[in-house]
């Protein structure tokens, strides 16, 4: 069986027993080699517990893995988070960004290149 959520604009599917990641933006300064993501979790369809850390990884293979805190979103049920990097954190070359939390949802994004 396959549950969906609708946040803000987006649809997010879930799992029964697992919350949902959106990201809802996901930019990528060249120039400075800056990132900016942010996004949105919903509770744990089950329990009703919202994380508190997402696990931000640049390029999605594993390497450049940044923990990002996840903080209660006063509008909705659920919480909101915002990365931005260091200037030259990243390389010139990253296309896209994936989020994960500790409770089981993910999600995926192209970095839009400014």
């Amino acid at each position: 069986m396959l549950y969906a959520k609708i946040v803000e604009t987006e649809l997010i599917l879930t799992e029964p027993g697992v919350d949902a990641v959106a990201i809802t933006r996901a930019d990528f300064r060249a120039a400075r080699g800056e990132l900016e993501v942010r996004g949105q979790t919903t509770p744990q369809e089950v329990t009703g517990f919202v994380t508190t850390t997402v696990t931000l990884d640049v390029q999605c293979d594993g390497l450049d893995l940044v923990a990002v805190p996840v903080t209660p979103n006063a509008d909705a049920p659920g919480g909101i988070f915002t990365y931005r990097s260091p200037r030259n954190r990243f390389p010139a070359s990253s296309t896209r960004v994936c989020v994960t939390s500790p409770l089981g949802g993910a999600d995926e994004r192209a970095l839009s290149i400014r």
